[in-house]
C-alpha cells in the first residue's frame, strides 16, 4: 500500500471523525436564545401561564397584573408568532379580580380556553395558595379565531352567603373531537373538615354549564388535582388524579370515568403508591400520559410515565430540588417518536429559585438535564414550557416570571431548538 493512498485513508477517516464531533457538539452545544421580555407591567404580576398551540406554533400568554386604579389584578394577554413578532397587549378582564390562571386547547390552531379563579373581597391573596380562603368565583373565556377575539367573561360558579364550600386549584380541558369542556377543582368546606372534588361540563354545541357536581365527601385533606381527557381504543376516558390524605400521609390518588364524568371508578393510590404533594398539568400523546409532581417526602421533583389504563407506571427523577413541574409532549408521527419537555422553579436555598429544564426522546426513555433558559435569574412561581415540531426540528419555548422583590413584576420568553433526532 503507497504512503499517498494511506494518507488519504487518513485523510478520509479525520474528515468523516470532525463530521461526527461537530455533530454531537452542535447537539451539546444546543442552547435557549435570548430573554425577550413579554409584559410591560410596572407594578406587580402573578401566574404567566403560556398555551403553545402546535399547529399554529403561536404562543398564547397569560398572566394576572396589578392595576393601581382599581386595585385589582386585571386578567392580561399576549401572542407570539413563530417569527418571534408579538401581538398587542390586551386587557382581557377589567372587572374581576384574577387569581389563578388555566389554559389548555386542542392543538388546532384556533381554540384556546381559559378558566380563571376571582376573590372579590381581597385582592393581595393567592387563593391558590391559601386553603382558607378559598376562590370566591371561577370565569370562563375562550376564542375560536386563535386570539383575535374573545368570548366576554362567563361566571361558572359564584359564591354566595349560604354556600359553605371554598373552591380552589380550578383545571380545564377539552375534547377536541366534539369541544364539550369540563373545570375540574378542589372544594373545601370553611372549617377545612370536609373536602371534594367538583366539576362543571358544557356538552358539546352549548354555551350554557351544568350544575356543580361533587365527587364524593372526604375528611382527608384534598390538596390539589389534575385531570386528561384520551381517547384510546375509541373510548373517551377522563383521567383524575389529585393529592389526598391517607394515614397522615400525602399520595396520589387516581379515578377513571368512561361516561363524561356521570360516575367513576372507585378512587384507588396510584400505582404502587407515590408520596405526592403539588402537582401540575397532566399531558398526553397517543399511547400513554405523563404526570408531573413533587414528593412530599423527599422534596424531590418527579415525573410518571404510565399507559392510558394506569396499569403500569415508570417514575424519574427530574430534579433532586424541591419545584412544581409543568410538561408538554410533542411528537412527529405515532406514539414512539418524540420527546417530553419539562421546566420547573426549582427552590435552591436562601431565597432563590432557578428555572430547570428537561428532556426525555421517547425512545431512550432517559431523563436528561439541559441548559438553564433563564440564567441568574430568580425566578417567581413555577415557569411554564411549550413545544412543536417545525422543518423536522423540535422546538420548545419557555416562559418564566423574574422574582424582582419586593414585587414580581417582568415575564421572559426563550427558545431552543433540539437537534434533528
Amino acid at each position: 500500500v503507497s504512503t499517498q493512498s494511506t494518507w488519504g485513508l487518513f485523510q478520509e477517516e479525520m474528515k468523516i471523525l470532525l463530521l461526527v464531533i461537530a455533530l454531537l457538539a452542535c447537539k451539546v452545544l444546543a442552547e435557549w436564545g435570548e430573554l425577550v421580555r413579554v409584559d410591560n407591567c410596572t407594578t406587580e404580576l402573578k401566574r404567566a401561564r403560556m398555551f403553545l398551540d402546535q399547529k399554529s406554533k403561536v404562543a398564547h400568554i397569560f398572566w394576572c397584573e396589578y392595576n393601581e386604579k382599581s386595585h385589582k389584578h386585571f386578567l392580561m394577554y399576549r401572542r407570539q408568532y413563530p417569527n418571534s413578532i408579538f401581538s398587542a397587549i390586551e386587557i382581557l378582564d377589567t372587572d374581576h379580580e384574577c387569581e389563578e390562571v388555566t389554559v389548555t386547547g386542542p392543538h388546532d390552531g384556533e381554540q384556546v380556553s381559559v378558566a380563571y379563579c376571582a376573590d372579590r373581597s381581597i385582592a393581595h391573596t393567592r387563593c391558590s395558595e391559601e386553603m382558607k380562603d378559598g376562590c370566591l368565583d371561577i370565569y370562563y373565556i375562550d376564542t375560536a379565531d386563535g386570539g383575535w377575539t374573545w368570548t366576554p367573561p362567563l361566571q361558572i360558579l359564584r359564591k354566595d352567603q349560604n354556600d359553605i364550600w371554598n373552591r380552589q386549584y380550578p383545571k380545564i380541558v377539552t375534547n377536541p373531537l366534539n369541544g364539550r369542556l369540563w373545570i375540574f377543582y378542589v372544594l373545601s368546606n370553611v372549617e377545612n373538615t370536609q373536602y371534594s372534588i367538583g366539576y362543571v361540563t358544557r356538552p358539546s354545541g352549548s354555551i350554557m354549564y351544568t350544575r356543580e357536581v361533587l365527587i364524593g365527601l372526604r375528611k382527608e385533606l384534598i390538596m390539589e388535582v389534575s385531570v386528561a381527557l384520551s381517547n384510546f381504543r375509541n373510548q373517551l376516558l377522563l383521567h383524575l388524579i389529585w393529592t389526598g390524605e391517607i394515614g397522615g400521609k400525602l399520595t396520589l390518588m387516581q379515578a377513571i370515568s368512561s361516561d363524561n364524568g356521570a360516575s367513576w371508578s372507585g378512587s384507588r393510590v396510584l400505582g404502587s403508591g407515590f408520596a405526592g404533594k403539588f402537582m401540575s398539568n397532566i399531558v398526553m400523546n397517543p399511547a400513554f400520559m405523563v404526570l408531573p409532581w413533587l414528593e412530599s417526602q423527599t422534596s424531590v421533583s418527579r415525573l410518571i410515565v404510565t399507559n392510558d389504563r394506569m396499569q403500569s407506571y415508570r417514575a424519574f427523577e427530574i430534579s433532586k430540588n424541591p419545584g412544581i413541574p409543568q410538561v408538554e409532549v410533542c411528537y412527529k408521527s405515532g406514539a414512539s417518536d418524540g420527546y417530553v419537555f419539562s421546566m420547573l422553579n426549582a427552590d435552591m436555598g436562601k431565597n432563590f429559585f432557578e428555572g430547570q429544564y428537561g428532556y426525555m426522546k421517547f425512545t431512550t426513555s432517559q431523563w436528561v438535564r439541559g441548559p438553564n433558559p433563564f440564567g441568574t435569574m430568580n425566578m417567581a412561581y413555577d415557569p411554564n414550557v411549550g413545544c412543536y415540531v417545525e422543518n423536522n426540528q423540535y422546538v420548545a419555548k419557555a416562559i418564566g416570571i423574574e422574582n424582582s422583590r419586593p414585587v414580581q413584576n417582568k415575564i421572559f420568553l426563550t427558545k431552543i431548538v433540539m437537534s434533528q433526532n
